[in-house]
């Protein structure tokens, strides 16, 4: 939300790979393999634990801006690192 993003945001909810950093690919998985396979608000996505949507918001936001957002929280050893 601080960065533009709105609970409403719509995304695709489906096996997707990401290039993470030199040519690394990053393919989160949800639980079971489960996708909805179609468009999901931002909202439901973070509510049923949709991997992907949290990756692409992270990316999206940037990875160093979430992880200073967790040590706000009080997370230790938090890495700029989707996973």
């Amino acid at each position: 939300i601080e960065n533009g993003k709105s609970p409403m945001n719509i995304f695709t909810d489906a096996p997707t790979k990401f290039e993470i950093e030199y040519g690394k690919d990053y393919e989160p998985a949800n639980y079971g393999n489960s996708y909805t396979k179609g468009n999901i608000s931002l909202k439901t996505a973070l509510a049923k634990s949709s991997n992907v949507v949290a990756v692409k918001t992270a990316l999206d936001t940037g990875l160093q801006s979430v992880a200073n957002k967790a040590k706000e929280f009080g997370f230790d050893k938090i890495e700029a690192y989707p996973s």
